[in-house]
């Protein structure tokens, strides 16, 4: 009998702004995410993408992942995404004074 691994997932924090035409989506720790959409939940649906894609390219390549993901592997989603209250923030993934952005763990199954 074959034995499978457990699914693995990341979770990568992201952040939502209103902006003058709707909304933008970046993630502070995968350089490069940046989206844009008209409503919250396009921007959600964008983010989805923009992260697989470049996770998929870290796999790829197999560099290591920025700090700031966090690796699961065989966890509840749940306890992925209640780590973030957990832990401190890490460096150079604050949002700059004065902007309001609106924090979330977007969790990439593998």
């Amino acid at each position: 009998m074959t034995q499978r691994l457990p699914k693995a997932a990341i979770a990568v924090p992201v952040c939502i702004e209103k902006d003058e035409t709707g909304f933008f989506g970046y993630s502070p720790v995968l350089k490069g995410v940046q989206v844009g959409g008209m409503t919250r939940d396009e921007v959600w649906g964008n983010l989805q993408v923009a992260v697989r894609l470049h996770l998929a390219s870290y796999m790829k390549h197999a560099d290591e992942l920025p700090a700031g993901c966090v690796l699961g592997c065989g966890i509840p989603i749940s306890d992925a995404l209640s780590r973030t209250d957990q832990q401190a923030k890490l460096p150079g993934t604050e949002t700059p004074a004065g902007i309001e952005c609106e924090e979330h763990e977007l969790v990439v199954s593998l």
